[in-house]
């Protein structure tokens, strides 16, 4: 049935998503788009200020705005439908397995975790038989990608051989009044994965995968670093061998 047809739109919380974030006015608006989601609660920034006027331009109530996320989780656990953690990565893992804990639904912004390890936490906490996780990755929303899809899964235009994806980004490089922008501190710490390969790498395991079906199979990595924050990888070139003979480059050597 319809929201027009008499139901109400589904309540939401945000845990990160303020004003200062890269991500959360998108997510914002992408949730009022149909109609069926409304924006209730939420902890926006461990700022104060950006806290409260993020609540106060996106008409959240006073009373539903929280100092921490985790007075969010004690507070709003039965009141809400959904909670979307927008906070950078690193924060993931603790923030999800307490919503998890409380058995309140999970939308995650990508990546979900840092590592394998705290993957391996999340699945300790996550149960697919009571709980909702669900992680975004909006470049499989666009038509064209859909239709990719039905083209390649339906076999229209053959067997896939090959398949090369790009994201290039300037995000380390980029500059302003002749001086280089500072990206967010988070994304200057690599752990045991590069945070490119968080921040961009999944976008496009993502999209492969959405579009052919296929997981890889042998994965050869070459890193680099042109930026002048020189503790980090910021080019990352990755070879693939997919199933099935899918391949994302001409063969290696042995």
């Amino acid at each position: 049935m319809s929201m027009s047809q008499g139901h109400h739109p589904l309540s939401l919380g945000f845990i990160g998503g303020g004003l200062s974030s890269a991500v959360g006015r998108t997510h914002f608006s992408a949730s009022r788009m149909d109609g069926r989601w409304r924006l209730e609660a939420g902890v926006f920034s461990r700022n104060p200020v950006i806290n409260q006027e993020t609540a106060r331009q996106w008409n959240v109530d006073a009373d539903r705005l929280h100092p921490t996320w985790a007075d969010l989780i004690e507070n709003e656990a039965g009141r809400l439908d959904a909670v979307v953690v927008l906070t950078p990565t690193p924060d993931h893992v603790d923030q999800v397995c307490a919503l998890l804990d409380a058995d309140i639904p999970v939308i995650c912004e990508k990546a979900l975790a840092s590592s394998l390890e705290d993957a391996r936490r999340i699945s300790r906490h996550y149960d697919p038989k009571s709980h909702f996780l669900a992680v975004t990755y909006n470049y499989s929303g666009y038509p064209i990608v859909r239709e990719l899809r039905e083209l390649i899964l339906s076999s229209y235009i053959g067997g896939i051989r090959h398949i090369r994806l790009e994201m290039p980004q300037e995000s380390f490089v980029r500059q302003l009044n002749g001086k280089v922008v500072i990206p967010q501190q988070w994304r200057l710490v690599d752990g045991s994965i590069p945070t490119i390969c968080l921040d961009l790498g999944t976008h496009l395991h993502h999209l492969a995968n959405f579009v052919t079906g296929k997981e890889p199979s042998e994965v050869f990595a070459r890193f680099a670093n042109y930026s002048e924050f020189r503790d980090i990888i910021d080019n990352g070139e990755i070879l693939l061998n997919y199933q099935d003979g899918i391949n994302s480059a001409p063969p290696l050597s042995p």
